[in-house]
């Protein structure tokens, strides 16, 4: 969950802990978020937080799971 840029970055968005804690109540064990958000696995128990910076890297996270 981010913003993605032209260039293919992944950016930012507000609220991702708790974006990813309701995922996690909505059944999703994974997350793709972007790099350095700040306690993204805070709200979350046993969701998987992956960290990326580009669409690059997320489409391999993607494929991997």
């Amino acid at each position: 969950m981010g913003e993605v840029g032209l260039a293919g970055e992944v950016r930012n968005v507000a609220g991702v802990p708790r974006r990813v804690a309701e995922a996690e109540r909505m059944g999703f064990r994974r997350a793709i978020v972007p790099a350095g958000s700040a306690d993204a696995s805070s709200g979350a128990t046993a969701m998987e937080v992956v960290e990326v910076e580009d669409v690059r890297h997320a489409i391999r996270e993607a494929l991997r799971g």
